[in-house]
């Protein structure tokens, strides 16, 4: 829980507040063949800013093909279906971030490499902020003679071609893992959205990047992985996990 100065929109001085937020996660994962692996996490889901506070009840679910060679894999998930219960406010309701992504990836054969490749957010197509009044109709460019109209025409197709790259691209996720030993591995990879929306002109500190790495000891895994979201920071994460089956 962290605490923040409070501040009305005079900028004057209300006092120190509280804020955090907590979601906890139960999942579980079964083979349907010899191929295919399904699963799914329930998220109860509590949020409190100030006096106001929230809860809600997520659900993601997946599944993952796997060829007999173990070197190709392709998921699909769907994450944050659900809704709020409690909602910050008596008449606003908000929606969870709904996410469908889709995934492949392909391990080298005769080297320790393994390449992804994520599209998330397949649900909607123009992930960018449009900006007010923006008019992306080619034909209001038309009007000021044929040579002028052919130019504009021209320069609007050469804009419209990139806005259609820079929208498709913030779909993309790529990553590598390296795994020099069984029990070792070190990734790392980029977040197109995340690099273009969170980078500054003159800096990008490194925004859309993160990498990580873990290792087995004994019947646990431990993991850490750290993602670069602005020049101002990052987020850490660490992981200690295992195998029940393993114990029985």
């Amino acid at each position: 829980m962290e605490n923040f100065e409070g501040y009305d929109e005079t900028d004057q001085y209300t006092g120190n507040f509280s804020a955090a937020e907590y979601a906890f996660m139960l999942s579980y994962a079964q083979p349907l063949d010899s191929n295919f692996n399904g699963g799914i996490t329930v998220k109860p889901i509590y949020s409190q800013l100030e006096k106001y506070s929230s809860f809600g009840l997520a659900f993601d679910a997946g599944v993952e093909y796997e060829s007999d060679n173990n070197l190709f894999t392709a998921s699909a998930v769907v994450r944050n279906l659900g809704t709020q219960f409690v909602t910050y406010t008596n008449q606003n309701q908000e929606p969870l971030p709904l996410d469908v992504l889709v995934g492949v990836s392909q391990k080298l054969q005769y080297a320790p490499f393994r390449l992804h490749l994520t599209l998330h957010n397949m649900q909607k197509f123009d992930l960018t902020y449009k900006k007010e009044n923006e008019e992306e109709n080619i034909f209001n460019l038309l009007g000021d003679g044929e040579t002028e109209a052919k130019e504009k025409g021209f320069t609007q197709f050469r804009n419209n071609a990139e806005v259609f790259f820079q929208k498709s691209i913030r779909h993309l996720i790529v990553g590598v893992d390296f795994t020099p030993f069984k029990n070792l591995y070190v990734s790392a990879g980029y977040n197109f959205q995340r690099g273009y929306e969170l980078k500054l002109e003159e800096k990008t500190g490194g925004a859309g990047f993160s990498w990580g790495f873990g290792f087995k000891v004994a019947k646990f895994r431990v993991s850490y992985g750290r993602a670069i979201y602005h020049v101002a920071g990052a987020s850490n994460h660490f992981s200690l996990t295992t195998d029940l089956s393993e114990f029985l």
